[in-house]
């Protein structure tokens, strides 16, 4: 499954099932980011499962691996497209 091409996140109807089904876990594989609750798309060319969240400007971890401070970019400063549960479940104005 490929990312959709954002238009302002203006979504469209197969983005948005699409989102909705990740969202609600029927996609294998598939979760949103356990740090911006968003779905990555088009990040470091990665496979889907081992996309860094693009919202992250820093993190800081425990010398025993646990994670201690989050810095994130202001909100939208990011270069990726980031897909979040709002855009997804939002109606659409047209219908």
């Amino acid at each position: 499954m490929g990312g959709p091409e954002l238009n302002d996140h203006e979504l469209t109807p197969d983005q948005k099932a699409d989102a909705q089904a990740i969202f609600e876990g029927r996609i294998e594989g598939r979760t949103a980011c356990h740090h911006c609750a968003g779905i990555h798309y088009h990040v470091a060319k990665l496979p889907m499962d081992r996309q860094p969240c693009p919202r992250i400007k820093r993190i800081e971890h425990h010398p025993d691996g646990s994670r201690i401070a989050v810095e994130y970019w202001q909100n939208g400063s990011w270069e990726s497209d980031v897909v979040f549960p709002a855009e997804a479940y939002e109606e659409d104005p047209d219908t």
